[in-house]
């Protein structure tokens, strides 16, 4: 069976909100026994885990699949709509590189990106 793991990366902040896929108005680490599901259908077992790092009180979630951000795998249209702390001159066609702190992820698009990241198993 092969293997994919889903890392959130999150202020060590204990009042930090959770992300939520707006989407579908769940929280992230409601989605993922749903993603596990999908996956183990196609014989690929899914891990998640969350990492917390002190972002000296921000809140800063960075999804990591396999190694690759969530932006790697899928780039979002309008970062700055789903991001915490947009970049300056944010936009999809930008050439500063996206710090991926996103606030808010869609179902869909974190869908995509598990399934991006399984084709590449």
């Amino acid at each position: 069976m092969k293997e994919l793991k889903i890392t959130l990366i999150k202020s060590s902040d204990p009042v930090s909100p959770p992300v939520i896929c707006p989407d579908t108005m769940r929280n992230l680490k409601d989605v993922i026994p749903d993603i596990k599901l999908i996956m183990s259908k196609r014989d690929i077992e899914v891990f998640y885990d969350e990492e917390t790092k002190d972002f000296k009180g921000e809140i800063i979630p960075a999804i990591i699949i396999n190694g690759k951000t969530l932006e790697e795998l899928v780039p979002l249209p309008n970062p700055a709509k789903y991001c915490g702390v947009p970049c300056a001159g944010c936009s999809s066609n930008s050439d500063s590189k996206c710090q991926r702190i996103y606030k808010e992820i869609p179902e869909s698009v974190l869908r995509l990106a598990v399934k991006k990241a399984a084709e590449e198993l």
